[in-house]
């Protein structure tokens, strides 16, 4: 019963799948040729399996489903060019970050040959990054840059770039620029954040304070946020604030031991306010 139960919820999964992919304007094919790439590598494992004895309905129950539904549907062309361009670029990123850079440098590699030109440049663009040659790295990203100025993730990239070279002043102008065109990145906002307490800049802590406080607000599981928000209360002698952030960062880790220790430390700086409730909150807790 219970098996037969666990089929039935993923069955009701896949249908929900192909409906939103009709709502989207997508069509299930994309859907459909997933199932064949596992019914092709499992199919060594499930030659007369028993339907009854397994979680999930049968590969070849699956397909038939989803081509059944095409059939009974007229199905999209596709994802927009738009998405798909971003998920080619996604494909970059990664190949970029994790293939060995002497592989993705390498003009006769394999695992470029599938993407566009500028996706080719961006993923050797992080691979020159890795490797410490910042300078070609920053060259690359600057040409790509006239050609889509649009793109906030090729700032993003030059300012992470450029922050770990030691630059902070330009670092910030990039970061900034790669913000502007996408106000709601969390993790953009984060290294700009980073950028300003790292930096000499007059008033830097405020303005990463400013910046971490409403993230940390919003995520609150965001332990790297709330480091970064130790150090800038720290920075400007915000004893007691400094020691709520450290609080807050053990229990976004879940140590509650640790975070009470630190809330105590704050309690004794913090005597009024959000802050001194938000310390008996995490003793009570």
């Amino acid at each position: 019963g219970m098996l037969k139960f666990t089929r039935t919820q993923e069955s009701s999964a896949d249908q929900a799948a192909m409906d939103y992919l009709d709502r989207l304007g997508w069509g299930s094919q994309g859907l459909l040729n997933f199932f064949k790439v596992i019914e092709k590598s499992s199919k060594i494992f499930t030659t007369g399996l028993d339907p009854y004895s397994v979680t999930h309905p049968l590969t070849t129950d699956r397909i038939k489903s989803v081509e059944e539904h095409m059939g009974h549907k007229k199905q999209a062309t596709g994802i927009s060019p738009e998405i798909e361009k971003e998920f080619q670029r996604i494909k970059a990123k990664v190949i970029g970050f994790f293939a060995p850079p002497k592989t993705v440098l390498s003009p006769k590699s394999q695992l470029l040959k599938n993407l566009s030109e500028e996706d080719r440049h961006y993923a050797q663009a992080i691979a020159l990054y890795r490797e410490g040659k910042m300078t070609e790295a920053v060259k690359i990203l600057d040409i790509m840059m006239t050609i889509d100025s649009s793109n906030p993730y090729l700032s993003e990239l030059k300012g992470q770039i450029l922050f770990d070279s030691g630059k902070h002043a330009e670092a910030i102008t990039s970061i900034e620029s790669a913000l502007k065109k996408r106000p709601n990145a969390k993790y953009i906002k984060i290294l700009l954040a980073h950028a300003f307490i790292e930096s000499k800049i007059p008033g830097a802590c405020e303005k990463a304070k400013k910046i971490l406080i409403p993230v940390t607000q919003e995520d609150s599981t965001n332990s790297f946020a709330w480091r970064l928000l130790v150090i800038a209360h720290g920075k400007l002698g915000e004893e007691g604030l400094a020691s709520l952030a450290l609080s807050e960062e053990a229990l976004s880790n879940g140590n509650v031991v640790e975070a009470k220790k630190y809330a105590t430390q704050a309690k004794k700086v913090l005597k009024t306010g959000p802050s001194a409730m938000r310390t008996e909150d995490i003793l009570k807790s």
